[in-house]
């Protein structure tokens, strides 16, 4: 099998015996290569940093055998078989861009390796479809929104789409667009080893992830999730996800416990805000990323304030946006504020990073 990178081909022979100019590789190259050479040498322990989106990025001692349980665990719920090929156009320095590589060094697939970009397609010298893909959310709708490159997506077999939650009108484009493969939301983390858990995206049917065997799940006294994961070194993992149990095997995910905003006595879960003002802003034709965040407020303790990525809405596009908001949220619910930010500050793996954001507010700089 073989590796793809850096407009060259490599075996994973040759890249077992370092037989490639380290020199002549792009920064990612070099990165992407040398995790791939040790572990094809076997080696036993690897040192992960998280992404930093719900705090202080950490670094994380995995074990071999974790990542070799994690990749085993997708490629059997998945059907990942020897020969096929792969795509990875994610941060390989991060634990979804290293598990690719896992899986396909594992599974013994060729997989083609670039530089994260908003569409991998469009930096193809030859685009192609593939067996199995995993992105961001913000790559598939860029993805979906080309006429160029939509094929290569929705002819690919599998798709995994991980990093921050899928929003209401991706969902829809993936719908539309994508019914002839396999769709999926993961739910995962650094600590989890990759993702424990699926939720189908090409259909209205399904709106629960659903986890791989061998993971248990339960709740504790805040409604929060945990695991228990032969990929994780840790006998349970407790999380800050609020989720609603369906069974041993299923949840409905609403949101981090991080993002509960307290406004005049009332908590008030941040995605589920979101949710509803993303739904309206699709229905407005104004399909923007969007997110809510509580600051502190000497009236309510906390004020709910939308932030909205973009150029600026003209006044009359505001007041037809927050009368459709009322219309769709409680008293308490309703955003005291909409600010409109250029560029959200996001973290490596491309989530919204809501503490940089709060602090910029805090500062006046938006």
């Amino acid at each position: 099998m073989r590796i793809f990178l850096d407009q060259r081909s490599y075996s994973f022979e040759q890249v077992k015996k370092g037989e490639f100019e380290i020199e002549s590789l792009s920064k990612y190259g070099k990165q992407t290569l040398q995790f791939c050479h040790q572990w094809l040498n076997d080696q036993p322990t690897f040192t992960i940093h998280t992404s930093g989106s719900t705090g202080t990025p950490k670094p994380i001692q995995l074990q071999r055998v974790q990542m070799q349980k994690s990749a085993q665990m997708t490629a059997h719920f998945l059907g990942l078989q020897e020969g096929m090929t792969a795509l990875c156009n994610l941060n390989t320095a991060y634990i979804a861009g290293i598990m690719m590589l896992v899986r396909a060094m594992e599974v013994g697939m060729e997989i083609t390796v670039q530089p994260p970009s908003s569409n991998p397609f469009a930096d193809m010298p030859i685009p192609q479809s593939f067996d199995f893909i995993a992105l961001v959310p913000l790559q598939v709708e860029e993805i979906l929104k080309g006429e160029d490159s939509r094929s290569y997506l929705c002819d690919s077999r599998n798709i995994i789409i991980g990093g921050a939650p899928v929003s209401y009108s991706l969902s829809l484009l993936i719908q539309q667009h994508c019914q002839q493969n396999k769709v999926y939301a993961t739910y995962g983390m650094t600590e989890t080893v990759s993702h424990i858990a699926l939720k189908k995206l090409n259909t209205t049917e399904e709106t629960l992830f659903n986890t791989l065997p061998g993971v248990e799940i339960g709740i504790d006294q805040r409604g929060c999730l945990w695991i228990k994961t032969p990929t994780s070194s840790e006998p349970l993992l407790q999380t800050n996800d609020l989720v609603q149990l369906h069974g041993e095997s299923s949840f409905e995910w609403l949101g981090r416990a991080d993002n509960v905003i307290n406004t005049g006595g009332v908590k008030v879960q941040a995605e589920k805000v979101e949710q509803v003002i993303a739904q309206k802003m699709q229905e407005l034709g104004e399909e923007r990323p969007s997110c809510v965040i509580g600051v502190p407020d000497e009236k309510y303790g906390e004020k709910i304030v939308l932030f909205i990525e973009g150029e600026d809405l003209s006044k009359v596009q505001l007041t037809v946006l927050k009368e459709q908001i009322q219309a769709g949220l409680g008293k308490y619910e309703q955003p005291k504020e909409i600010r409109v930010v250029k560029d959200f500050p996001r973290t490596p793996t491309q989530k919204i990073n809501r503490h940089e954001l709060k602090e910029q507010y805090r500062k006046g700089l938006c």
